[in-house]
């Protein structure tokens, strides 16, 4: 079409300029406008393709870090679901203990003839505990909506994913001003797995050696399979200043941290305890090691590979 206009325009103005329109419309007058008019459209329809396609190229790399982007947010919804199902369970527990309690002193006082002063107090505490189990059984009822219905699109190649957790992690570590190199080897790199699940233990791990470093150093990522396809093994190691022996054994419990802020506030301490929660719900294993000189410290969680990938 732009060749043709182009045709057209030049021969209307070779009519106006011509004296007999006989000379215009001949083979050695019609053949370079056609010669000349298909190289210029092409050209200009190339440099605009050119530009059309930078375009375009823009336009995946932003979507694709706002995808990037959702994916981390979900995956940090879904780890908070599990904490909060932890917490219920918890919460039930502490009702039926303030229950049992409750008829324990009530049939105490009635025993003893006093007033059910005490019963009573620990009657409105279990139906405050009460209120506050119902209050996390909604809000774990809607993040489960939002997260839980299993599709194709929870599903992604797991060098994808590996991918996805160095590009943030090193945004957080020029957040924290921290000269940081990251290593990966998937073995597997288009088994596909759960993204919420892989994305939030390996993404503990690897922020966890980010934050160990002190200014710069090197994460490296391993992700291998065992030789029956049966288990997969997610290796995260890092060469900051190790983790004392003494507090290897406490390094799991909620609430545990040897991770402290400029200001000297502690870390909320339930990274790894949450990574050691799901490890254990999927019956995988979580092991730490450290080299003879404790100059790495190695993280390796082994996991049953049906536990990730898509069921069926």
């Amino acid at each position: 079409m732009g060749t043709v206009a182009e045709i057209a325009a030049n021969l209307v103005e070779l009519s106006f300029r011509a004296v007999s329109w006989e000379g215009v419309f001949q083979l050695e007058v019609v053949g370079p406008i056609a010669v000349i008019a298909l190289i210029r459209s092409f050209f200009v329809l190339g440099f605009f393709n050119i530009i059309q396609l930078r375009q375009a190229k823009w336009m995946e790399k932003q979507q694709r870090n706002r995808n990037e982007q959702m994916l981390i947010l979900i995956s940090n919804l879904y780890e908070e679901s599990v904490l909060l199902k932890k917490t219920l369970h918890q919460v039930e527990e502490i009702t039926r203990n303030c229950y049992e309690l409750y008829r324990e002193m009530n049939e105490m006082e009635q025993k003893n003839g006093t007033g059910k002063r005490y019963a009573k107090r620990l009657l409105s505490l279990a139906g405050q505990v009460h209120e506050v189990k119902k209050d996390n059984q909604r809000i774990y009822a809607g993040l489960s909506k939002l997260i839980s219905d299993e599709n194709d699109r929870d599903y992604m190649p797991l060098g994808e994913l590996i991918g996805i957790i160095v590009q943030g992690q090193r945004k957080y570590a020029r957040m924290l001003e921290k000269d940081i190199q990251f290593e990966t080897n998937v073995e597997v790199p288009y088994l596909a797995c759960h993204i919420y699940t892989t994305l939030s233990l390996i993404n503990n791990l690897v922020g966890n050696s980010v934050e160990a470093i002190r200014d710069r150093g090197m994460v490296s990522i391993v992700a291998t399979i065992d030789e029956s396809r049966e288990w997969i093994h997610f290796r995260v190691t890092d060469d900051g200043p190790g983790i004392v022996v003494k507090d290897k054994e406490l390094l799991f419990m909620p609430g545990f941290t040897t991770k402290y802020d400029v200001s000297g506030r502690p870390s909320t301490g339930i990274g790894l305890s949450y990574v050691k929660e799901v490890t254990d719900s999927l019956q995988g294993m979580i092991d730490l090691s450290e080299d003879s000189y404790g100059q790495t410290t190695q993280f390796c969680i082994r996991l049953p590979i049906a536990s990730l990938i898509q069921k069926g």
